[in-house]
Formats: C-alpha cells, sequence, structure tokens
C-alpha cells in the first residue's frame, strides 16, 4: 500500500482538501477540530481518529489513560524523593481533562504537598488544543499568569506538565526569570514527542507514548475497517516509562550535606570524579557521607554517581550519533569494555542494540 502523511495544519487552513486527498481510500488522522471532522466525514472513506476527543462520530479513536500518566509522572518523582507536586494543565488541551483532579486526588491519598495550574475557558493557553506558538495579546497576559505561579511556587518542586509542548513552555518560562531547572524546579512532560522535548535547553524529560506503536496499531485498524472486519470504537493507550533528559535532575532531600553532593555530582559526573575525592571538596567524612546518602536515597553515594554517569549514556546513545567508546569516555567511563557489560547487566542489552530499539530501527 502507498502511505502519504499530510501535516494537519495545511488541513486546517485550506478551505478546499488538496485533490489527492479525495482519492484516498482511508485515512489515518488527528482531527482536533469538528471542522476537520466535517472535511474528513465528506470524504465516504473509512477514516481513524488519532486524537483522543470524537469530533468524527463512529470513527474508531485513541484514548490515553488519564489514571495511569498521573500515576507513572507521580511515581517517578515520588521514587526521586519528592513529596511537593505541581499540576501544570490546560483546558485547551483535550488530553488534559480530568488529569488535574485526579492528580490532587493522589497528591492528597499519598499525603504529598501539591500545586495546581490549571486555567479554563477564556484563560486556556493552547491555540487549537496544542499550539503553544501562536500568541495573541490575550493569551500573553494570561502567560504572565502562568509566569508568576511559577515564581510562587515553593522550591525545590517537581511539575507534572500535561503535554511535552507546555513542558518546553514551563522550562522557557522559569529560564527567563533565574529559577533554576533542574537545581529548583523539575519539569516532567507527558507525551514523548522528541522534537519537542530537545527543542529546549536543559532539554525536557517526558513520559513516553509509543508513537510508532500508536502509528502502527492505527494503521492496523484501518486495515480492519478496509477489510470489513469489526474494530473496537475506542483503545486505550498506556504510558510506556519515563525517559529521563536534563531537566529532572533536581534534588529532593532535607540533608544538606547530601544536597551539597548530590549537586557536585550533578556538576562534575563527567570529570572522573570519585566518592574520595568528594568528601574532600565537601569536607566530611566517607562514614558520614555513605549514612547521609543511605538514609535519604537509599542507596551509597557511589551508586548515586553510577546512576548518574549511565543516565547520561542513554541520553546519547538516543540523541547524539557518537560511537558507544566515544560516549563511555564522554560519561568518564575509562573501559568502554566495562561500560558495555555494566550497561547490559543493567538494561539487558548492549549498548548498540538498546540504541537501536530506542530508535525504532
Amino acid at each position: 500500500a502507498q502511505w502519504r502523511v499530510m501535516p494537519h495544519f495545511e488541513f486546517l487552513s485550506d478551505s478546499d482538501m488538496p485533490l489527492w486527498l479525495k482519492t484516498v481510500d482511508g485515512v489515518i488522522a488527528h482531527i482536533p477540530t469538528a471542522k476537520v471532522g466535517r472535511k474528513l466525514k465528506a470524504l465516504k472513506v473509512p477514516v481513524v481518529n488519532l486524537y483522543i476527543r470524537d469530533f468524527l462520530p463512529g470513527a474508531p479513536r485513541f484514548e490515553h489513560s488519564t489514571s495511569a500518566s498521573v500515576t507513572a509522572a507521580i511515581d517517578f518523582f515520588q521514587q526521586a524523593g519528592c513529596r511537593r507536586l505541581a499540576y501544570c494543565g490546560d483546558a485547551g488541551f483535550a488530553l488534559s481533562s480530568g488529569q488535574d483532579s485526579f492528580f490532587t486526588r493522589i497528591c492528597r491519598e499519598r499525603g504529598l504537598e501539591s500545586h495546581l495550574f490549571f486555567p479554563a475557558g477564556e484563560d486556556q493557553l493552547a491555540v487549537n488544543g496544542y499550539d503553544y506558538s501562536s500568541r495573541t495579546l490575550g493569551q500573553f497576559i494570561r502567560d504572565r499568569k502562568l509566569l508568576r505561579w511559577l515564581i510562587d511556587l515553593p522550591k525545590p518542586i517537581g511539575i507534572i506538565c500535561c503535554n511535552d509542548a507546555l513542558g518546553a513552555v514551563v522550562i522557557n518560562r522559569c529560564l527567563e526569570r533565574g529559577i533554576a531547572v533542574p537545581g529548583e524546579v523539575s519539569v516532567l512532560g507527558i507525551g514523548g514527542m522528541e522534537n519537542q522535548c530537545l527543542s529546549v535547553r536543559p532539554s525536557l524529560s517526558c513520559l513516553n507514548y509509543k508513537t510508532f506503536e500508536l502509528g502502527r496499531a492505527a494503521a492496523g485498524l484501518l486495515d480492519d475497517l478496509l477489510h470489513g472486519r469489526p474494530v473496537p470504537p475506542v483503545t486505550t493507550i498506556l504510558p510506556d516509562a519515563v525517559i529521563e533528559r536534563e531537566s529532572t535532575g533536581t534534588v529532593f532531600t532535607s540533608d544538606p550535606l547530601v544536597r551539597q553532593a548530590l549537586l557536585r555530582i550533578e556538576a562534575g559526573f563527567a570529570s572522573g570524579m570519585n566518592i574520595k575525592s568528594l568528601c574532600e571538596e565537601i569536607g566530611c567524612t566517607r562514614l558520614r557521607m555513605e549514612r547521609g546518602f543511605i538514609k535519604e536515597m537509599g542507596k551509597t553515594p557511589g551508586a548515586v554517581l553510577l546512576d548518574r554517569k549511565m543516565k547520561a549514556a542513554q541520553e546519547l546513545l538516543a540523541n547524539s550519533r557518537l560511537s558507544v567508546a566515544e560516549i563511555a569516555g564522554q560519561c568518564a567511563f575509562n573501559d568502554s569494555a566495562y561500560f558495555c557489560n555494566l550497561f547490559k547487566r543493567r538494561l539487558g542489552l548492549s549498548p548498540s542494540a538498546w540504541r537501536q530499539q530506542r530508535r525504532g530501527y
């Protein structure tokens, strides 16, 4: 079969559909508005809706699990020792619907401090539910409300954003006002849109939905429709895992010595530091540091340092063209063979195989 992809903004901006679209046998489409739904309905061909709102009644569509998304995001921060969380949502984005109330409930049940930013109606931030780049004067005014909220938040804090685009906005607004990311604020997006996560510095960590698998599932549904086979009206999508990048390195600990050590690890892990030199820099005994880390982090400082080096290696494997040996060197592994063996013991795959799996080819 021949497949053709048309960006949705072309479809929204043109009053008439392109001629080639009128010759297709079926469509997989992101349908964010009733206008787009009406145009697709007029084609009189099978359509699979990738958007969670039902703007084309009768077409099979996908639905993200609100409970699974929010729970996974909260779990991620709790495992990092964070007990102060914020949710940044937007009624203009369909996936955000229900996440705010679920976030508040889960935080209350777990005894976590929670803060909420959820503009609705005229105050919503997004344009057409997904576009944060086209700004009117009124939207800039509302955007200042987001900035004020970020300034007033107690810190350090973990912020869960309803999508990756808003996560990128939050990072930029924090940096504009000198709020350190990830020093004071950790930011986690939801969605796994790599282009948006890598468009900002520090790069955005995200709760990933496997978009390649979503595309494959949509193609399977369309094939079933074309062959007259029954399909479910709604397919629920579950999140995969958190992809950690640079925006979630905030240190959550009440021990000032451990916090200082963690900040030094974050700043110098790639320089070849070891625990002996770390103790000397801070001016404490190794026993004091070991006890503090085990109490606050549940692991030794050596294990935390190794975790940080492995995290950096995974990010380079996923987002760079460097060789495995070059990545080992940049992450302060003096022996690339040792790095490869350690990587496989931890993740079950060699660095090269993990990279191929991560990139989907």
